[in-house]
């Protein structure tokens, strides 16, 4: 079910799904992570709304770490994850779907030299024109890679990607961009 755990703040191994209005969880803890959706199991869907998710930890894995699909079937996806010491602000292994657009902001100061944004799950927009946003601000090691993204990524036509970080961008994942033929 969906717990606030020992290590963690917000804990889920079940889909969670809102039919109307937004999937919306906030998750604090000092160690573990703030929000966490273990196991392919741990999916969030939104049929009409929008997914917000805000994680923050003081120390630990991820401040957000997901494993199961995201799905915002008509609207956004918006994620920010914080950490002081921890290894990640944002860490998926999942498929991410927004019709009107994904916003993924991570703000970290990992001393072990991981990425503030790790991605290896794929991020679709299926809306004409939406975006696909990633913020990471690496406040302790610039040099090291602020965002990792091996996943594949996909927009409808008229769509953009934007990746803004102050330190590496290390994007090796597929990209398709629909042809704007209108």
């Amino acid at each position: 079910g969906v717990t606030y755990s020992l290590n963690h703040g917000v804990y889920s191994t079940v889909a969670i799904t809102a039919t109307t209005g937004n999937v919306d969880i906030l998750g604090i803890t000092n160690t573990g992570s703030g929000i966490w959706g273990q196991g392919a199991g741990a999916t969030f869907t939104a049929t009409t709304g929008n997914i917000l998710m805000s994680g923050f930890q003081l120390a630990g894995n991820a401040a957000v770490n997901l494993n199961g699909v995201l799905t915002a079937t008509a609207g956004s996806v918006t994620i920010t994850g914080s950490n002081t010491t921890g290894n990640f602000a944002f860490w998926d292994n999942s498929l991410i779907t927004a019709a009107t657009g994904i916003s993924i902001t991570g703000t970290s100061a990992p001393g072990n030299g991981n990425a503030t944004i790790s991605m290896s799950g794929a991020m679709t927009v299926t809306g004409a024109g939406a975006p696909i946003t990633l913020t990471a601000n690496n406040t302790a090691n610039p040099g090291v890679a602020a965002i990792a993204d091996t996943g594949a990524i996909t927009v409808a036509r008229g769509g953009n990607i934007t990746f803004i970080s102050n330190g590496i961008i290390n994007q090796t994942g597929a990209i398709a961009l629909a042809a704007n033929t209108t």
